[in-house]
């Protein structure tokens, strides 16, 4: 193949769409650049934050190559990518890939073959797999498409068309043109599709008296294009009506959902009570007065499976006021402040090593938390063999302290999206602290200089955080300075 594409020789267009092939995209190219022997392009979709992601070499070599990268909106189905796609597709022959595939030099060539000198043949039939080969111009013909183009059914393809799709010749090919990746798709005996299973999510929920905003969340998380759900409700002795309205969804949907109680912990106990309950691969909070977006989970999880050493996957957030009416100044404050923390990093990226965020020279500046709450993070739960949980001895900044704990050890995760929404209101924790004027917390500061979960800090680190403590410790003792 030329380096650059010759556009009146593209004979093949190959269509892959980059939420299904996130995995093998590597490998397609590379099997295409050593089986196909006629002229082709790669148009790869995905959505608009694709150039963003850890393959941008991959996408770069491509477009060298002059193969297409197109990029679209999350909510658009996946038809009318389809069909834009096509639209733009510059080869006479189009093959989609649905799934990971090995492609077949024999049987791609056979079918070239029988396209070239059979025009009254439209199509030609992978012979039971997972693709075929087919005219542009029948898609340009109105074919309706349904989800991925080409349905495996029966041990036949069947194609839904405006046209009867009986008036055109579609040939069998006896060498098949590619086959499954076997360990990404099953394929049985009986020619079934069995798709891997996703990993399970324990959304937990520790509560107390959350009556007014517990409904909103626990709808949040039955609402998630992600299936595989587990919902943890841990109520920690609430004297309203939490459990009640917990219970009310219990019925309501198929997704299992566990409401525990026990003696009053606290919020970091009840936190951690959550996390031993836990049955789940990966453990995803939702404070009760938050709000996860319905790709929350999808998003997070597809990133944290693409490496094994993410301990932590981070978004940004959406803060908002409960009370638009009459909004408090210092909650103002708090939004002004705190509603785009991940912008506080210098170098921040789709995935690092922690101790590179640990290391960032923005690390002390204000906000500390650069992270968030822990509605805004998915953990990986065998983290937890390695990282102790929340630490009820501190007052504040708990988050922060077992975030830090986990860059210590693993690689944190960004997906640069909005996907949780933050709910500022007067009965929050940090907002009575601060009523209190107990939002800084010593303790925090003094625990990195001296205790040994810290130990993976570096001298100077440790010191600069006893310098800080020093400082809050010097400004309490004379306020009027």
């Amino acid at each position: 193949m030329p380096n650059i594409l010759e556009i009146e020789n593209i004979k093949l267009s190959v269509i892959i769409p980059y939420w299904q092939q996130r995995e093998f995209l590597l490998d397609i190219i590379t099997s295409l650049e050593y089986n196909l022997e006629v002229n082709y392009e790669i148009i790869v979709l995905g959505d608009r934050n694709l150039l963003n992601l850890d393959l941008a070499d991959i996408l770069n070599y491509l477009k060298a190559q002059g193969h297409q990268i197109l990029g679209f909106e999350d909510s658009l189905k996946t038809e009318n990518i389809f069909h834009q796609a096509i639209s733009q597709a510059k080869g006479e022959l189009m093959i989609w890939l649905p799934y990971p595939v090995i492609f077949s030099s024999e049987g791609l060539q056979e079918a070239i073959r029988i396209l070239d000198n059979n025009l009254e043949v439209v199509g030609v039939d992978g012979n039971g797999h997972s693709g075929s080969i087919f005219r542009k111009f029948i898609w340009e013909n109105e074919i309706i498409v349904k989800e991925n183009v080409i349905i495996l059914e029966q041990f036949e393809w069947e194609f839904q068309f405006k046209h009867n799709l009986k008036n055109y010749n579609i040939y069998k090919v006896n060498k098949n043109l590619y086959d499954l990746r076997i360990n990404h798709i099953l394929l049985t005996d009986n020619l079934r599709l069995e798709v891997k299973e996703l990993p399970l999510v324990s959304v937990c929920i520790p509560t107390y008296n959350g009556e007014q905003f517990i409904a909103e969340a626990i709808s949040s998380v039955l609402s998630q294009t992600y299936s595989a759900i587990e919902l943890i409700i841990s109520d920690d002795q609430s004297q309203d009506y939490t459990l009640a309205i917990a219970q009310s969804f219990q019925e309501k949907t198929s997704i299992p959902i566990s409401i525990l109680t026990h003696h009053p912990l606290g919020l970091a106990e009840n936190s951690n009570f959550c996390i031993n309950q836990s049955q789940g691969k990966y453990i995803k909070f939702l404070y009760q007065d938050d709000i996860l977006k319905p790709n929350c989970i999808e998003k997070m999880v597809n990133l944290a499976e693409t490496d094994f050493d993410i301990g932590l996957v981070f978004s940004p957030r959406e803060m908002f006021f409960y009370n638009q009416d009459n909004i408090d100044l210092d909650l103002i404050n708090v939004y002004q402040e705190f509603a785009n923390l991940h912008q506080s990093w210098f170098n921040l990226n789709l995935i690092q090593w922690g101790t590179e965020l640990l290391a960032d020279p923005n690390l002390w500046q204000h906000p500390i938390n650069k992270i968030g709450e822990p509605s805004t993070v998915l953990l990986r739960k065998s983290i937890f063999e390695i990282v102790a949980g929340f630490d009820p001895q501190l007052n504040q900044l708990v988050d922060l302290d077992l975030w830090w704990r986990i860059l210590g050890h693993f690689k944190v995760g960004f997906v640069n999206e909005t996907l949780s929404l933050f709910r500022l209101h007067s009965q929050q924790k940090t907002y009575q602290n601060m009523q209190e004027n107990q939002a800084i917390d010593l303790e925090f500061y003094y625990k990195i200089y001296c205790h040994p979960d810290y130990d993976f800090l570096p001298a100077m680190s440790r010191q600069q955080a006893f310098f800080i403590y020093n400082s809050i410790l010097t400004d309490l003792s004379h306020p009027l300075k």
